[in-house]
């Protein structure tokens, strides 16, 4: 019977290879049917960068172009519309990479088709008629429909080699399923529901004889092939006895329902510990709402998690194991589990809750008017394996959350559901704006799906975090983990996905739904209820003042009048006649009137931490409304608190133009200086004093001490710089205490030397030393002893090694810049042959003068791009400060004044001095901030009332006294 069949499967396969061929050019597919994207937003556009390529995979991209090019599958674009995309190895080394496009800007701009799938218990109450099936599977579903050709243009993806468009349906649109059922049922149409059914791009066939099922299959393949339809033959079965379809079973002795629905509750291993039983416990307390006589069987194994009994090795009787075993049976019986009713989807909604721990993830699938009080309907949990085990947090949560879609594909494909996590950042994995490749191969996934992540505290999802840590599940995979970890040499190790339980569907069809309600009803013990449970209130009431001040807002503001004739244009415009308030949808309208708008905006910004606008207004805009609301607040409230500008620091790129230092005439003329330290102690020094050639001609690496004073800074400046290559013209520096003292300024006016020290707070200005620095301590670190020794013995030979190295900027080194000769510093393995010719003997001449002609183009150079540009500022700063008063320009921000007409009450009202009968001028002190010892006295730092933060300012003591600000510091200091 069974050769005769598989005759019978060949013949038709024969007969109708023409379907069973790959995909032709797309010149020769039908143009009846396309595919259309409907924007929500015709002129949003698409704003993304590219991602990178890996170089080793850029030669196997450009083939799979090349590839799709001969098909006409893409054409080159020009599109304005461009989305991102990269390639993902294939687990076989030698086939080509994975096509990956970011659509998900794309999808959310998209309008969702919604073209209904099926009912799974329709196909299988059908599909129980007949004795013989098939079963038909697509091949590249999406590539065989065309796009609309006005279409095309919004399908463009980025690439290393250009800008490409699809003439085909790509991967990763969200209404490419629906789509391509719509197109596979309108070719089917007069044959489904009769002798087939079709669900996304899977076909069954069902007959009740053989000699039927040759002519339904072959109905089935005439009108794929009229269509122009094609099919894999390694996947499809046309004649066979048992078929699995959409997580179903399917035979002569009827439909039996996948058992992988409960088999994670099942298999729950025996709890050896207290930490195992909890778990367990807080998995079966979920369902305790649907199952109260439950409650008797948890009470026995409740007892041993007491805190009396051994949290390590539990006292465990066949009593608790008979109630362990009861407990999972009648957890996933029919009295507990229950099924989606699609025709409920009006008042309830499709849950997917999932968890995920070091090596295990965990979900479940319920069903309800509510998460807290759905029920469930599946069960699932699985162990990471390979490179999975080696995930950071956040991607192995993701993979809990796609192991769930594709085990319950079937049954959330063209439905809304919300999935449930206890990891928040995933709220915004349809927003981030960098993926990795494998995030990247997810989303292509998930954008198939009608869904919305939601965040769910750790505590409230007890469930699906149980079903994450079976302990059996979790042991078995300890082993693995060393093994991945030594496996994977990169974070994007391969893992390959695992497809066996995509068409494992939860909807299952129960013998009959109502009566087992009815007996699981019946069957329930009376249990005495708990007493109520009475607990303490907080009523909220609005400030019954202000209330009245938007009312009275109402009759003033010019907007506001005009309310009564909105409401007759528009729904959404009304006014409650109990409080006499107007609301546009729920958002109460707020007036122009006294400072209502500006205290919302500072109890939203200010009173809820500063934060940024989007925080702000997202804490404002679910509540209230008025007009431009998100202007004030976005480019007045927040650019000008006071407080953001002082304590905030700029995320933009830093301002003012790049100015370097002249570059110098001749070798020597200038030198940069600086220290580094302190260092451990040797020998009698703790401390570097580097002198820098700027030209790179020399550089001196002197030890000293950290206690060095100006008169012997310069002894060793004279020891080691003077006396070798003479006076120099200027000296960068720093603004360090030796710098800065008068002496140095007395040898440097008597020398004609001339200081260029740097800005406030701006070591760059000295770059040539820092450089120097950096390269000494990090050379430093190869002599160094354990015991932090040794150091100070290893300049002199750190010095040589900086100055035989070739310098990028000038092309030799600085011993040759020094002497016009290289050291010898490798002896030759053999003798050195005598000179050849003459003819081009090296023109010293000639070298130096090319030398200086760059030295000038440099110098022509600097002094061009600094016309009509300013790096540095110098501020009119409070005599207090003591500090010098220049500033780079990256170092300094624009202040943003508050607007008074907008909100007046942020203004400092700076009251003018009071003048006593005597003519003494008082200010009234707010409040002190800070003290400090001056001679055999005290100074307070004091903030003048009605004035800001600039004008602090530091007052004796005596000019405090019986002072109440003084009196609240002393206390404060005090306690």
């Amino acid at each position: 019977m069974l050769e005769a069949l598989k005759g019978h499967e060949s013949r038709l396969k024969d007969k109708y290879q023409a379907i069973f061929k790959p995909i032709p050019h797309v010149e020769e597919l039908p143009t009846s049917v396309t595919a259309k994207i409907q924007l929500i937003n015709a002129s949003k556009a698409i704003s993304s960068r590219s991602y990178r390529c890996p170089r080793k995979f850029r030669a196997a991209w450009q083939t799979l172009i090349q590839k799709h090019l001969d098909s006409g599958k893409i054409r080159p674009s020009d599109s304005a519309y461009a989305s991102p995309s990269f390639v993902i190895p294939k687990a076989d080394p030698n086939a080509l990479p994975r096509w990956v496009a970011d659509y998900r800007q794309l999808n959310d701009n998209t309008i969702t088709d919604a073209h209904p799938l099926p009912r799974i218990d329709d196909i299988l109450s059908d599909c129980a008629k007949g004795h013989i099936w098939g079963k038909i599977d697509m091949t590249d579903s999406f590539f065989q429909t065309r796009m609309d050709k006005d279409s095309i243009k919004l399908t463009a993806i980025t690439t290393p080699f250009g800008l490409y468009e699809w003439t085909v349906m790509p991967q990763g649109l969200k209404n490419s399923p629906a789509i391509h059922q719509r197109r596979v049922t309108s070719a089917l149409r007069h044959l489904i529901g009769k002798i087939c059914y079709v669900y996304v791009d899977d076909i069954i066939i069902w007959s009740k004889t053989v000699e039927e099922h040759i002519i339904n299959v072959e109905k089935v393949l005439l009108a794929l092939r009229t269509a122009r339809l094609y099919c894999n033959p390694k996947k499809c079965e046309l004649f066979t006895f048992n078929v699995h379809f959409l997580g179903h079973s399917i035979s002569k002795d009827g439909i039996a329902a996948d058992d992988k629905k409960v088999d994670r509750i099942l298999d729950w291993p025996t709890p050896k510990t207290v930490k195992e039983l909890r778990a367990f416990l807080g998995l079966v307390r979920y369902v305790a709402a649907f199952l109260p006589r439950l409650a008797e069987l948890t009470e026995i194994l409740t007892r041993l998690t007491a805190n009396n009994v051994d949290k390590d090795n539990l006292p465990w009787e066949a009593r608790h194991d008979r109630a362990f075993e009861a407990i999972k049976v009648l957890v996933a019986s029919c009295e507990c589990l229950t099924v989606i009713d699609l025709d409920l989807l009006d008042t309830h909604k499709i849950f997917v809750t999932t968890d995920a721990s070091d090596r295990c993830s965990g979900a479940v699938l319920s069903f309800g008017t509510s998460w807290e009080t759905a029920r469930p309907v599946s069960f699932d949990s699985s162990t990471f394996k390979g490179a999975e085990l080696n995930y950071p947090v956040h991607e192995k949560e993701m993979l809990a959350i796609i192991r769930a879609l594709k085990k319950w594909r079937v049954d959330l494909l063209g439905v809304p559901f919300v999935i449930m996590t206890d990891h928040c950042t995933l709220e915004n994995f349809h927003t981030q704006p960098d993926l990795s490749r494998r995030q990247a191969r997810w989303m292509e996934f998930f954008s198939q799906f009608d869904c919305k992540i939601v965040y769910v505290t750790g505590e409230r999802n007890s469930v699906a975090d149980a079903l994450s840590r079976r302990i059996d599940l979790c042991s078995t995979s300890v082993d693995s983990s060393a093994e991945a970890i030594l496996g994977s040499h990169h974070p994007y190790a391969y893992c390959a996905d695992t497809d066996d339980d995509l068409d494992l569907p939860i909807l299952c069809v129960l013998e009959d739904s109502s009566w087992s309600g009815a007996r699981a009803l019946a069957n329930l013990p009376y249990v005495e209820p708990d007493p109520p449970f009475v607990a303490a209130t907080l009523e909220i009431t609005g400030n019954a003042t202000l209330l009245q001040e938007i009312r009275e807002g109402y009759t003033t503001d010019p907007w506001c009048k005009d309310l009564p004739s909105m409401a007759a244009s528009m729904p959404l415009v009304r006014k409650d006649l109990e409080s006499k308030l107007w609301y546009i949808g729920e958002r109460l309208i707020i007036p122009r009137s006294g400072h209502i708008r500006q205290e919302l905006f500072h109890l939203a910004h200010d009173n809820l931490g500063h934060f940024g606008f989007d925080k702000s207004y997202a804490a404002l805009r679910e509540s209230y409304y008025w007009p431009h609301m998100r202007r004030d607040l976005e480019k007045a409230y927040v650019p000008a608190c006071d407080e953001c500008q002082r304590n905030k620091s700029t995320t933009q790129k830093k301002v003012g133009p790049l100015h370097p230092l002249p570059v110098p005439e001749h070798r020597f003329s200038s030198i940069a200086m600086d220290f580094i330290g302190p260092l451990p102690e040797d020998s009698g020094s703790n401390c570097i004093l580097t002198i820098t050639d700027r030209l790179g001609a020399d550089l001196r690496i002197i030890p000293c001490r950290t206690n060095l004073s100006a008169s012997e800074c310069a002894q060793l400046f004279f020891d080691h710089w003077y006396c070798e290559n003479g006076l120099p013209e200027d000296i960068v520096c720093d603004r360090d205490h030796l710098f800065v003292s008068k002496f140095w300024e007395a040898l440097r006016s008597l020398s004609g030397v001339r200081l260029r020290m740097s800005t406030s707070y701006h070591p760059e200005s000295d770059g040539s030393s820092e450089r120097s620095n950096k390269t000494v301590v990090q050379m430093l670190r190869y002599h160094v002893e354990r015991n932090q020794k040794g150091w100070k013995r290893a300049l002199p030979c750190i010095r040589f090694q900086i100055m035989n190295t070739v310098n990028s900027s000038i092309g030799m080194s600085g011993f040759q810049l020094r002497s016009g000769f290289s050291s010898r510093l490798i002896p030759p393995l053999v003798p050195r042959l005598p000179d050849g010719s003459t003819d081009h003997e090296f023109d010293a001449h000639n070298f130096l003068k090319d030398i200086q002609v760059d030295v000038l183009e440099a110098q022509d150079c600097l002094l061009s791009s600094k016309l009509d540009q300013f790096s540095a500022y110098t501020l009119d700063l409070p005599a207090h400060l003591n500090i010098f008063p220049t500033f780079h320009a990256d170092e300094l921000k624009l202040y943003s004044d508050n607007d008074p007409s907008l909100f007046p009450n942020r203004e400092f009202p700076r009251p003018g001095p009071i003048v006593t009968a005597d003519g003494l001028v008082e200010l009234e002190v707010d409040k002190i901030l800070d003290e400090r010892k001056v001679g055999r006295g005290r100074h307070y730092l004091v903030r003048w009332r009605g004035y800001g933060p600039e004008f602090d300012s530091w007052e004796p003591g005596k000019s405090l006294q019986e002072c109440k600000a003084l009196d609240v510091w002393e206390g404060l200091t005090e306690g």
